[in-house]
């Protein structure tokens, strides 16, 4: 009696502590990941738009052929949050000189731009981590050095910008990028400014560009991993506690029953459930296995003795029985219960062969995660029924 006693209680232990480790995470809440997850490289092309702080008389058309120029792009970075990234980044192009009159040609000149730069998923901060979703915007900021070379001039730059990324492939996106570059007036054109104020744009030259290009993640790890939630973990060790004393007080009573039996010196009987099961039973049937959390491990094997009749209905008449998987969609994300739900089918599925039943025999469907139940933890079950 006390081993018994002793082996309970270091199931239970055990119980709980594969709930912890198991537990599913909360919906939105990321786990830190190691320095080097999510890094990205980017490549891209760029039109570019020139507004001078001495410009004048040119048409502020974006498309204007005495505005507009070509280039490219490309850089480096890594999420550190799901919220939060760094990027080391080169623009490589040509931007036009607009300084002069609308008659004038407004030549190109070739410049390059290295900037760093701190990229804000906004959708993410807002909206929480989603790993499917497809659309993000991320505004940024950054600074860097600047060299014309046309005229051999090297500045300080500051950039702003947004990128809308858009999920293609797992690990590649495509983006949609406005950026504009803010730099001396020195850079192209006519030297000075329209305005003293550090605060107005003229200012400055500025180089508008609309970025086109796609993002690779290149880490051995991508996406964030989701962080457990703590309220789950405790709900989940009490509907384990609550198995384990079910269990408990089942063992006592039969120990009590045989203890009466022993001390009556009378024979040990065991007890022996009869039942009458008619055909329409089994045809209409439902039968039911239910599954410890976040596990495609069984939690009381005595619902497998309710299948004996249904398997022994099959095997006679060689009927098909269709098992179906199902998880708890309280709890999880979408592609992680529909993985769960097919493991617990296979598990049934498994059970059922060693019962005798041909594998051909037995179809298998997975449901993902399904709220059709009450409580929740009910939907963490398999079913079986005959096809």
């Amino acid at each position: 009696m006390k081993n018994f006693t002793f082996a309970i209680a270091l199931a239970a232990c055990v119980v709980t502590a594969s709930a912890q480790e198991g537990s599913l995470p909360a919906k939105h809440s990321v786990a830190t990941n190691s320095f080097g997850s999510n890094w990205f490289v980017e490549l891209g092309g760029n039109y570019n738009v020139a507004y001078t702080s001495q410009g004048g008389g040119v048409s502020a058309n974006p498309f204007s052929h005495k505005r507009g120029s070509f280039g490219f792009n490309a850089g480096v970075g890594k999420w550190f949050t799901p919220e939060l990234a760094l990027r080391t980044a080169v623009d490589l192009g040509w931007a036009r000189n607009t300084s002069g009159s609308a008659h004038e040609l407004h030549p190109t000149a070739s410049y390059m731009y290295i900037h760093q730069d701190v990229v804000m998923n906004l959708t993410n901060l807002l909206m929480g981590y989603d790993a499917e979703r497809r659309w993000n915007m991320s505004p940024y900021v950054g600074m860097g050095y600047v060299r014309n070379f046309s005229e051999d001039v090297n500045k300080l730059g500051m950039n702003m910008g947004v990128r809308n990324s858009f999920r293609i492939l797992p690990r590649m996106d495509a983006f949609a990028d406005v950026q504009v570059l803010f730099t001396s007036s020195l850079f192209l054109g006519a030297k000075g400014n329209n305005s003293t104020s550090l605060l107005a744009l003229n200012h400055y030259d500025k180089i508008v560009s609309l970025k086109l290009g796609v993002t690779y993640d290149i880490s051995k790890q991508n996406g964030w991993n989701h962080a457990y939630d703590l309220a789950e973990i405790a709900a989940s060790n009490r509907e384990q506690m609550e198995i384990m004393e079910r269990m408990v007080n089942e063992e006592r009573l039969e120990n009590d029953r045989l203890r009466q039996l022993l001390a009556a010196d009378e024979p040990v009987v065991p007890v022996v459930e009869t039942r009458i099961v008619k055909e329409s039973q089994v045809l209409s049937t439902v039968y039911s296995v239910f599954f410890n959390h976040d596990s495609h491990e069984i939690a009381s094997r005595k619902d497998l003795v309710n299948l004996n009749d249904l398997v022994a209905y099959a095997k006679a008449g060689n009927r098909k029985l269709l098992v179906t998987g199902y998880a708890d969609s309280n709890t999880g994300d979408k592609p992680y219960n529909q993985a769960l739900s097919e493991r617990r089918a296979q598990t049934i599925v498994a059970e059922l062969v060693k019962m005798g039943v041909p594998r051909q025999n037995i179809v298998v469907k997975a449901a993902g995660g399904v709220d059709l139940l009450s409580p929740y933890n009910y939907n963490r079950r398999a079913t079986v029924v005959l096809q």
